[in-house]
């Protein structure tokens, strides 16, 4: 079985037409799948949405989130509850492309992790300004942690369950898009054999962003300190060189039209 875990906040706009892309994406796997909705207790009714527009669909699971927010708590509440022996995440607001998934989850025939990269050959984003603040703190987190990826922010990621198990959860699924930067320093420790597969990001269809760009990034350079001091302390195993693919698939242009 295949699991797509996707946490959401305030995506009531866009959140139908992107799990109906979900869905047709998941049918041309041709594999049994189940798909998870963390709904972080949006104000704008998401998780009401989700609940009420695909209550027919045995597919499609809404799970209302109680406890502490967050983007990584949500990840792990959904990596947890998922059943699949293979687990994608994405967010749900077209940043990442639903037509995406058959090619992360066939990579995971050769790799144990797949990574979307907007900043391997062929990736790239549709918004300059973030695409410059993502493009700074990437280079600062690999000069700092040495992880020799080209994307360590992009949240959009594919891994095999036997895999996912050997990693430490509570040191990784917490705060916001950092646990994503963890999840990799951790994956290499491991270590995990890993994929950047190029993407290009979309502009958002709906909502705001949920980023903050200083804000956040003072809070990302804090924990690449803290996580930098902590591999000095506990010195890590040699790490494998993480491989990549190049020129495909090919850079989609144009900006998505609203439905």
């Amino acid at each position: 079985m295949v699991s797509i875990v996707l946490p959401t906040y305030n995506e009531a706009e866009t959140i139908r037409e992107f799990l109906r892309e979900v869905i047709a994406s998941v049918n041309f796997l041709g594999q049994a799948c189940e798909i998870l909705v963390l709904d972080d207790r949006s104000p704008d009714g998401t998780g009401k949405i989700v609940a009420e527009e695909f209550a027919g669909c045995e597919m499609v699971r809404i799970i209302e989130r109680a406890g502490v927010r967050g983007l990584g708590v949500s990840v792990r509440e959904g990596l947890e509850r998922s059943k699949g022996s293979v687990v994608v995440v994405m967010d749900a607001d077209f940043n990442h492309d639903p037509r995406l998934i058959p090619y992360l989850v066939r990579l995971l025939d050769v790799f144990d992790l797949v990574v979307g990269s907007r900043f391997a050959s062929n990736g790239g984003m549709q918004e300059p300004i973030r695409q410059w603040g993502s493009a700074g703190l990437n280079a600062v987190v690999r000069l700092i942690l040495r992880t020799r990826i080209q994307d360590n922010l992009s949240g959009l990621f594919a891994i095999r369950r036997e895999e996912l198990q050997k990693l430490p959860y509570d040191r990784i699924f917490w705060g916001y898009g950092d646990y994503f930067f963890r999840l990799l320093f951790f994956a290499l420790r491991v270590p995990l054999r890993i994929v950047e597969m190029p993407v290009v990001y979309g502009r958002r269809l709906g909502g705001a962003s949920k980023t903050a760009l200083v804000s956040t990034g003072c809070r990302y350079l804090y924990e690449i300190a803290r996580l930098r001091y902590s591999s000095w302390r506990h010195p890590e195993p040699r790490r494998t060189r993480p491989a990549f693919l190049y020129e495909w698939p090919p850079r989609r242009g144009g900006d998505r039209e609203k439905p």
